[in-house]
């Protein structure tokens, strides 16, 4: 019942925005109502191809091209939605102050919403570097200064395939860390060939050990079968799990949905995934969780840094609005937690539009420093 409730509320929104959208356009062209009419089942047919194609990919019958090009739009669509969101204060404006539009509005809010999808798109294909330098008490002297690369949502899939991962791995490679962290979302969930996709990973584990937490993005797809490629392609696999590198301790806890820091379950069931992993509080602990919650937890468990991705600092404009609404300073950048560090990267990838609008992708390189 819940399902159905949700699917009418979903589809009456979709059905009010492309209604939204073809009017306001409409208005600034001179539309007539057949036009109009048209131009709305255009803007409604967005959100329904982007459903099938969603369905389709869980079970691997949508090519590539077609699915990015799907997303794509869908992207566009938003700020074409927001664009309309404009005009129709504009055009509210005009209505209530008695005083007519130019038409040329609609013009400059169709360019306007159209070019920021160009510049999102453009700006997801270049990866930055973040440097931090992270203080710990008892490092071991042979790491001291060494650098780590922490790279999160990847997304890999019927977006970001092989071309994507081998430009990754290339500059990870380039850096020539010590050892690389992963923090989760290797894989985007759709249906794929894993194969091409693993194996610039695969040189890169022959070069450096890399350390990986799962993320929700591969409870999207065949969760064994993901883990099992990313284990094959050999990175070491922390789900509620602990490794130890040159006398440093590095943990990784599996995605827990719902982790907020109210949610009494969820966080117990943190505290006894970090427990069964006997902490010693005398080493330097990190933990790989893919979201950057249950810091108390974590504090009060002996990690010294948290590394987390998932929030993707918004991914593009203007969601980071929210992205920082919801967690706070944590959402993005380097911050303390009482006498804890947590680090959130912007990720690597992209999750749904292939848009990363005033949010550059990001690897970040951690230099490991004695207190």
């Amino acid at each position: 019942m819940m399902k159905i409730f949700i699917g009418i509320i979903t589809s009456l929104f979709f059905i009010s925005v492309s209604y939204l959208n073809a009017k306001m356009y409409a208005i600034g062209f001179k539309f007539n109502s057949l036009e109009t009419k048209w131009l709305f089942f255009g803007f409604l047919l967005v959100p329904i191809l982007l459903a099938i194609s969603m369905i389709l990919s869980q079970k691997g019958y949508i090519s590539h091209l077609i699915y990015k090009i799907t997303v794509a739009i869908a992207g566009f669509g938003l700020y074409l939605f927001l664009g309309a969101v404009a005009l129709l204060f504009i055009y509210g404006l005009g209505f209530l102050f008695k005083f007519n539009i130019p038409y040329y509005f609609s013009l400059i809010g169709l360019i306007l919403s159209l070019g920021l999808g160009v510049v999102g798109l453009i700006q997801a294909r270049f990866i930055k570097v973040v440097k931090h330098e992270i203080y710990f008490s008892n490092l071991p002297k042979e790491l001291e200064n060494k650098k780590v690369v922490f790279v999160s949502d990847t997304h890999f899939g019927l977006v970001n395939h092989k071309k994507f991962s081998d430009k990754i791995v290339n500059k990870i490679i380039s850096l020539n860390p010590e050892f690389v962290l992963h923090g989760g979302d290797f894989y985007d969930g759709p249906k794929i060939n894993t194969l091409p996709l693993t194996e610039s990973w695969k040189k890169l584990a022959t070069l450096y050990p890399v350390f990986m937490a799962p993320g929700n993005h591969e409870e999207y797809g065949d969760y064994k079968a993901f883990l099992n490629s990313i284990s094959q392609a050999g990175i070491t696999v922390l789900d509620d799990k602990k490794t130890t590198y040159k006398g440093i301790d590095i943990l990784g806890i599996t995605f827990r949905e719902n982790r907020g820091e109210k949610n009494i379950a969820n966080l117990a069931s943190v505290d006894n995934a970090l427990k069964s992993l006997n902490i010693e509080p005398n080493k330097v602990n990190i933990l790989i969780n893919h979201t950057p919650t249950a810091l108390k937890i974590a504090k009060e468990n002996s990690v010294d840094l948290q590394v987390s991705g998932h929030t993707h600092r918004g991914q593009f404009w203007p969601l980071n609005y929210i992205i920082e609404y919801v967690y706070k300073q944590y959402a993005y950048g380097l911050n303390p937690y009482e006498n804890m560090f947590v680090l959130t990267t912007s990720g690597v990838g992209t999750a749904g539009p292939p848009f990363r609008l005033f949010n550059t992708p990001e690897l970040v390189e951690i230099t490991l420093k004695n207190k």
